[in-house]
């Protein structure tokens, strides 16, 4: 009956869950699995079951891992396969006694010590483990220490160290690294932190210099504080939101801009918090610790514009075309109205060579002026009158003289 299962089995079992030939542990000749070493074919035609000293990896290709060989110093099933840093491997599964040993990843290594196999179980030189014992990390990853675990990136960042944790990927890439340096010449970069956040040290244990480090939705960030003013070193020049006024009132309190995602001062009064409280907002005077207005601004909008009649061009320095400076700009040049920017003269008034005068003696002077220019017409055309007057009596005597010659002439 055995013999007739082993000859006529076929190399899958779809019913079984056995799509692939002799479950990819095996070859499969004249319908029958020659399984790889570590399996029973008589308890598992189809290569499922392990050998005695075997036992199934936790992995999903489901290898049958020499115990002795892979977990040395271990019963069965007490700990991983090659302490779950590595996978059971031999240079050749098919052969009778093959030689099984731990292929590490991650930097684990599997040096021979006194009587015992490491089998990825260590870190080589330079490195530890990390404390949940998953990973090996160089110095350049180790925030703290003991001697016999390591936090890696002060647990808020993972070591840059060209290790993805897949045995299969791991390998590739450390043999692709190797070739690149021996063959290329080009130097792998030294490992280091990625932090989870930016802004943060190189061992990612705090923000940098300016930076606060808060938590947010259960995570830490780092974010920029600018309750401070900064030299280009970014080192701070002043007290916290620049300390207390001379009277010894707090001008700001630092706190956390959720909106914005920074910190800024909360400062007192007219301070200006986007200068962490050093100056004044808008135009208050910060000798008067920004309660009252620098010349010339107005207190009703807050410091913000001009009193009335004066130049934003100047910084209310000087007065608008029309007013007049020795009135401080409140008044209008030639008594004209400032409520039309002293362009029109107040209502009951005429302008008059510049100035504004009462309409009635506007109109006494246009009186006399229109009974000069008539009299000038008159005068003129009297003139005139007079000029041709005095030309034609010119030209009568002219013309009795010639004729009184001609008489005389006629009588000779």
């Amino acid at each position: 009956m055995l013999f007739f299962q082993l000859a006529f089995q076929i190399c899958i079992d779809k019913d079984h869950g056995i799509t692939k030939s002799c479950n990819e542990h095996g070859k499969c000749e004249n319908d029958v699995c020659v399984c790889e070493t570590g399996y029973d074919m008589l308890a598992g035609p189809l290569c499922t079951v392990c050998a005695a000293g075997y036992q199934l990896s936790t992995d999903s290709v489901n290898r049958c891992v020499n115990v002795a060989a892979c977990m040395t110093n271990k019963v069965l099933g007490d700990v991983p396969e090659c302490y779950g840093h590595g996978f059971c491997s031999t240079k050749d599964a098919y052969a009778a006694e093959p030689a099984w040993f731990c292929r590490c990843v991650g930097h684990f290594v599997n040096e021979q010590t006194i009587g015992k196999n490491l089998n990825c179980s260590a870190c080589p030189r330079k490195y530890l483990i990390t404390e949940d014992q998953k990973k090996c990390i160089p110095a350049e990853c180790q925030s703290s220490s003991t001697k016999t675990s390591a936090v890696e990136c002060g647990n808020y960042g993972r070591c840059l160290d060209i290790s993805t944790g897949n045995a299969v990927i791991d390998i590739a890439i450390q043999e692709i690294e190797k070739l690149i340096e021996d063959y290329l010449h080009i130097e792998i970069p030294d490992p280091g932190c990625l932090c989870r956040t930016s802004h943060m040290n190189a061992m990612c244990t705090a923000c940098d210099a300016g930076y606060n480090i808060t938590a947010v939705d259960g995570n830490n960030k780092c974010y920029e504080n600018q309750c401070f003013n900064y030299d280009e070193k970014h080192e701070p020049l002043s007290e916290e939101c620049n300390g207390k006024t001379q009277d010894g009132a707090q001008r700001g309190v630092c706190a956390l801009d959720s909106f914005n995602k920074v910190y800024q001062c909360k400062c007192n009064g007219n301070f200006n918090k986007l200068t962490a409280c050093k100056t004044c907002i808008n135009h208050y005077s910060i000798e008067s610790e920004c309660r009252e207005c620098e010349p010339g601004y107005d207190a009703t909008t807050n410091c913000f514009q001009c009193t009335f009649g004066r130049s934003e061009a100047d910084q209310c320095k000087s007065c608008l075309i029309g007013y007049d400076p020795a009135k401080d700009c409140k008044a209008c040049l030639g008594g004209k109205d400032p409520l039309t920017r002293c362009t029109q003269c107040v209502a009951g008034q005429s302008e008059v060579d510049g100035k504004c005068v009462p309409a009635n003696k506007a109109g006494s002077q246009t009186a006399i002026i229109v009974v000069c220019v008539i009299l000038g017409i008159i005068l003129v055309i009297g003139g005139v009158t007079l000029a041709l007057y005095l030309m034609r009596r010119k030209r009568a005597v002219v013309i009795d003289l010639d004729e009184e010659m001609a008489i005389n002439n006629n009588e000779q």
